[in-house]
């Protein structure tokens, strides 16, 4: 819950890396009145409410959670005497971010395009509005993996309120030190939207982290996280520019983390240097992800067991079933699915005993082709 003027320097500090987006106009109102329209429209504010998505009766401002419980406490016994999930997982919050991240990727370059630069100015406040609501400060709780704001002033373990502390979070007036400049995350509104995504949950667990260590362990400096929320807002920035001249880059494969699953495996994953993924398998887990047809052609990987064991895998495909097979320590083998659609991925169970599952070399192919219209002249 950043304040305004928090909202306004994370905005200013955004802006100025990405100097080209609004070159020759005045940003001002973008950043000192449309990066809080997401608050005015809580209080009725018309020119607010036109341009603030809203899916499902949520506005794109505060997004749903999504519990971890279905990953891990609800089985049955199945009749070939495997434990088997009762339930499906539902990933709400992954859901409204991609559907309202998806709109504004689209709305803001259409905009641009057209020359209504005031008009691309307002929703581009709401979109910075909120990815900095969710990656600053108290709301970091809040999103994958995490819990409600109250949750530490339920244990009663500080003087002062936690949530009060975390609320009363400043950034300085300095720009932050960021690790690398802006980039464009996506050839396609969609294929940006969905990599966005996975950078805003990577900034909403290190501010989560930043977070935990104030209380905790009183440590005042949250550079890191101001400077994942300003990269953050700066990397959108760069992308709508991008988009809005249609400028792609190479369709060159994507390492497959560059994205993040619709349905995680229980216990998260560690990557190495060389975007492997790997996790262990307890009774069922499942790596999804959630892609919209026709942006990518094929998703692939090697599966192996570091360890001892044997693991049944299933590749999935719109929601179905596509192969299935066995997996032995020592025997790696090479998965790939043909344009990825929908519900895609991997499900893993462990027959017998837990085992290590690594996937090796896991990306997705982007698939070709015009993304907008050029720009009026």
């Amino acid at each position: 819950m950043p304040s305004s003027e928090i909202h306004r320097k994370l905005t200013r500090f955004a802006l100025r890396l990405v100097p080209e987006l609004f070159a020759g106009n005045n940003t001002a109102a973008l950043s000192e009145q449309y990066c809080r329209l997401p608050d005015l429209a809580m209080t009725g504010d018309p020119e607010a409410q036109r341009f603030l998505f809203e899916r499902d009766g949520i506005q794109f401002h505060y997004l749903p959670d999504a519990p971890l419980e279905n990953l891990y406490r609800h089985y049955r016994a199945a009749t070939d005497g495997r434990l088997k999930r009762s339930r499906p997982f539902v990933n709400p919050h992954y859901e409204s971010a991609l559907a309202g991240l998806t709109h504004y990727l689209t709305l803001i370059p259409k905009l641009l395009r057209a020359n209504r630069i005031a008009d691309a100015m307002k929703p581009t406040g709401i979109l910075l509005h909120v990815l900095q609501d969710n990656s600053f400060g108290i709301h970091t709780l809040e999103g994958p993996g995490g819990t409600d704001v109250f949750f530490f002033d339920r244990l009663k373990l500080w003087e002062k309120s936690p949530f009060e502390t975390l609320c009363r979070l400043d950034c300085s007036s300095t720009p932050p030190i960021l690790p690398r400049s802006p980039v464009s995350l996506g050839n396609s509104p969609e294929e940006a939207a969905l990599r966005i995504y996975r950078h805003w949950c990577d900034a909403i667990r290190l501010g989560r982290t930043s977070c935990v260590k104030v209380l905790l362990a009183g440590d005042a400096d949250i550079s890191p996280m101001t400077a994942a929320s300003v990269l953050l807002c700066a990397d959108v920035l760069q992308t709508i520019l991008e988009l809005s001249r249609c400028r792609q880059k190479k369709a060159a494969p994507l390492p497959l983390n560059e994205f993040e699953p619709y349905e995680p495996p229980g216990r998260g994953m560690e990557t190495d240097s060389g975007q492997s993924l790997a996790f262990p398998v307890m009774t069922e887990e499942h790596l999804l992800y959630r892609f919209p047809a026709g942006i990518f052609t094929l998703l692939s990987a090697e599966l192996s067991l570091p360890g001892d064991g044997f693991c049944l895998f299933e590749l999935v495909n719109n929601g179905t079933v596509v192969q299935s097979g066995k997996v032995k320590s020592g025997q790696p083998v090479k998965l790939e699915l043909e344009f990825p659609r929908n519900e895609c991925g991997f499900r893993f169970y462990a027959e017998q005993d837990a085992v290590g599952i690594m996937l090796k070399y896991p990306e997705v192919h982007r698939a070709v082709g015009r993304t907008c219209s050029p720009p009026r002249r």
